[in-house]
C-alpha cells in the first residue's frame, strides 16, 4: 500500500527508480515471480536514471525466473533467464562501478554457479571472477578452468579465451610462472586471430621472464625463445616493439651487440621505450666498436653506420614529440661519444653538435646538459682547445661518481686517438679531472680510488713531470704495500730515471719486488731480470751473473724460452762487460 501511494506522488526520477527495486524484491518476498520479472523488464541498464540498487534488483529477479525454469525442467526458458541475468551482470560492470559490479558477480555467483548450477561459461566466467575477488583463489582457478572447458564445449571462443586468459594471470599473481607461461602461450597460439592473442602471448613472455629470474644465473632460452615466436607470429603488431625492446636488451645483457642492435631499431618512435632503446643502441656501437679496437681491428665502417643511424634520429627529433626529442638528445651523446672514441680528428665534429645541441635546445632536462658538457670537455681538448676545456671543466655542475670516472675513461681513450700535437692538451684535462676526484673522492670505491691514483701518476709520466709522479706513486706503494703490480710499476719508474742514482734505488726496489713474489712466477722472473740488468748498468757484472746464477739454481729453465732467452743475453753482455775491464786492466 505505501508503494502504490508513493507512486501517485509522482516521485523524481530517483525515486521512482527505488520505488521499482522495492516493488521487485517485494514480489519475490511473496514468491510472485512473474510480477517481478514484468517490474524488471528487460536486462541492460535503463535511461530513466536508474539506481545501482534497482539493477541489482532487476538482477535478482532474472535469477529468480532462472531458478524457476529450472525446477520446471523448462529448458527455453532456463536459457532465456540465464542469458537475461549475465547480460544484466555484464551492464551493471560497466555502468555502475567496482563495488556494485563485485556484488552483481556474487549474486549471480551464488544462484547459478553450484554444483547442480549451470554450466553457461559465461555464468561460470563471472563466478569465477567472483571467488577470485572474496579471495578464494584456488577455487576460482577451477572454475576459470571449467569455465574454458565448456567454452570449448559450446564454440565460445570469447569466452573460452577471457577464461584462460584470466586463469593465467591468476598464476602469475601466484608467482606461479611456468604454468601461466605455459597457459598463455598455448591460449594465444591456438587463438592468434583473436584480437587479444598478442596481449596474452605478451604476458606469457613476461612471466617466463620472472621464471627465468628465479634461477641463478637466469636461464633466459625459454624466454628468448618466447620472443622470437611473438615476433614471427605478430610481426607489425602494437606488441612487437615491447616484445624487441625486451629482445634487445637481452641481447645487450649477453653482449651480443649486433643482434642487439638489430633488435632494438626495431623499436618504433612512437614506442614508450623509443628514447631509451635509441640510448641502448649507442652503448651497443660503443661496446662492440670497442671490442674491435681490442682486438686491432678498428671498424670504419660500423663507425659509420652508427654515427649515420644517430643523425638519422637526431633529424627526426627536431620539433617532434617530447619523446622523439628525448630520444634525439641520447642520439647526440651517443654520437659524440663515438665519434671521440673512433676518430682520430673526433673531437672537431663532437665538439661541433654537442655546442650545437647545448645552444639550441636550452629547456633540456638539467641531467641532459650535464652529461652533454661533461662530454664537451674531452671534445674541446681533443680539438686543440685546451684552455677552454678547462674553463667549462671548472664550471660544470657536480655529477656521480660514476660519471666522473666515465669522464676520466673517455679522456683517456680519446688521448690514444688524438696527435701527437693534442695529446698533451688531453692529458692536461684528464689530470685535472683525476685530482678533483681524488680530492672529492665521495662515491668512490677503495678499488676505483687506487686506480684512479695510478692513472694519475701515468699522467703525471706522459707530461714530463717524472719527480712529482715519483712522489705519488712512492706514497700510492706504501699504502698498499701489498700491492705487486703498484710495486713493480714504482721500481719501474725508479729505472727509468737513468742516472746511477736512479739506478740504486731502482735496484732496492726491484730487489723488495723479488722478495715478495712467489718464487717461479713471471713476476720474480721479471724484477730478477730487472735486478741483474741494473746491477750490471751500475758496473758489478759479476753481482749481475750472481743474480742470474742464483735464479737459476731454482728455476733451471729461467722461466721458459722468451724469459732464458733474456737471461741468457744477460749473461753475454756481463762477460763482454768483464772482458773489457780486464782488457783495460792490462
Amino acid at each position: 500500500k505505501k508503494l502504490a501511494q508513493a507512486n501517485r506522488d509522482q516521485p523524481s526520477v530517483t525515486i521512482q527508480s527505488r520505488l521499482r527495486a522495492e516493488r521487485i524484491r517485494l514480489a519475490l518476498a511473496r514468491d510472485r515471480t512473474d510480477e517481478a520479472l514484468s517490474e524488471a523488464g528487460p536486462p541492460g541498464i535503463k535511461s530513466d536514471g536508474s539506481t545501482p540498487e534497482a539493477n541489482l534488483a532487476r538482477l535478482e529477479a532474472y535469477l529468480a525466473g532462472w531458478r524457476r525454469a529450472q525446477q520446471a525442467v523448462d529448458k527455453a526458458s532456463t536459457v532465456r533467464w540465464e542469458k537475461a541475468a549475465v547480460e544484466q551482470v555484464l551492464a551493471i560492470q560497466q555502468a555502475d562501478g567496482a563495488i556494485a559490479a563485485r556484488r552483481a558477480e556474487a549474486t549471480l555467483a551464488r544462484s547459478m554457479a553450484g554444483a547442480n548450477g549451470s554450466d553457461n561459461p559465461r555464468v561460470l566466467l563471472l563466478a569465477a571472477q567472483s571467488l577470485y575477488r572474496a579471495g578464494q583463489l584456488d577455487p576460482a582457478l577451477t572454475t576459470y578452468d571449467r569455465a574454458a572447458q565448456r567454452a570449448a564445449a559450446v564454440g565460445d571462443k570469447s569466452a573460452y579465451f577471457d577464461s584462460h586468459y584470466a586463469a593465467g594471470a591468476l598464476d602469475m599473481e601466484r608467482q606461479r610462472y611456468v604454468q601461466a607461461t605455459d597457459r598463455l602461450r598455448k591460449l594465444a597460439v591456438a587463438l592468434p586471430q583473436h584480437e587479444r592473442a598478442a596481449e596474452a602471448h605478451l604476458l606469457a613472455i613476461h612471466a617466463a621472464a620472472q621464471a627465468a629470474r628465479q634461477h641463478d644465473p637466469p636461464q633466459l632460452d625459454a624466454y628468448q625463445q618466447l620472443m622470437r615466436e611473438h615476433l614471427d607470429s605478430w610481426p607489425s603488431g602494437p606488441t612487437a616493439s615491447q616484445v624487441w625492446w625486451w629482445l634487445g636488451r637481452v641481447e645487450e645483457h649477453e653482449h651480443s651487440w649486433q643482434e642487439a642492435i638489430r633488435a632494438l631499431k626495431n623499436v618504433k618512435p612512437d614506442d614508450a621505450n623509443y628514447a631509451e632503446a635509441v640510448a641502448a643502441i649507442g652503448r651497443c656501437y660503443e661496446a662492440a666498436l670497442d671490442d674491435l679496437r681490442r682486438r686491432g681491428n678498428a671498424n670504419v665502417l660500423l663507425a659509420r653506420d652508427a654515427i649515420a643511424y644517430m643523425q638519422s634520429v637526431v633529424s627526426r627529433g627536431r620539433g617532434s614529440s617530447p619523446a622523439q626529442a628525448a630520444a634525439a638528445r641520447n642520439a647526440v651523446l651517443a654520437m659524440a661519444r663515438i665519434d671521440l672514441k673512433e676518430s682520430p680528428s673526433g673531437g672537431v665534429p663532437a665538439e661541433r653538435i654537442l655546442t650545437q645541441s647545448l645552444r639550441n635546445d636550452p629547456h633540456a632536462p638539467a641531467d641532459w646538459r650535464r652529461q652533454a658538457q661533461a662530454l664537451l670537455v674531452p671534445a674541446l681538448a681533443a680539438a686543440g682547445q685546451a684552455d677552454q676545456a678547462e674553463s667549462l671543466l671548472k664550471q660544470l655542475p657536480i655529477g656521480s661518481a660514476d660519471e666522473t670516472v666515465a669522464l676520466i675513461e673517455m679522456l683517456s681513450a680519446v688521448k690514444q686517438r688524438v696527435t701527437s700535437d693534442d695529446k698533451r692538451a688531453v692529458a692536461r684535462v684528464e689530470l685535472a679531472v683525476i685530482g678533483d676526484a681524488l680530492a672529492k673522492p665521495q662515491g668512490l670505491s677503495a678499488e676505483v680510488i687506487k686506480n684512479l691514483a695510478r692513472q694519475r701518476v701515468e699522467t703525471m709520466v706522459e707530461l714530463g713531470d717524472r719527480e712529482q709522479a715519483l712522489a705519488a706513486l712512492r706514497k700510492l706503494s706504501s699504502e698498499y704495500p701489498r700491492d705487486g703490480q703498484l710495486q713493480e710499476e714504482l721500481a719501474r719508474l725508479l729505472t727509468s730515471g737513468g742516472d746511477n742514482v736512479s739506478r740504486q734505488a731502482a735496484a732496492l726496489q726491484w730487489r723488495e719486488v723479488a722478495n715478495h713474489c712467489r718464487p717461479g712466477s713471471e713476476r720474480w722472473f721479471r724484477a730478477h731480470l730487472a735486478l741483474a740488468r741494473l746491477q750490471l748498468e751500475l758496473g758489478n757484472p759479476s753481482q749481475a751473473r750472481s743474480t742470474i746464477r742464483l735464479v737459476e739454481a731454482s728455476q733451471p729453465e729461467l722461466g721458459g724460452p722468451e724469459s732464458k732467452a733474456q737471461f741468457r743475453q744477460l749473461l753475454a753482455e756481463c762477460d763482454r762487460a768483464d772482458s773489457r775491464r780486464n782488457t783495460g786492466k792490462k
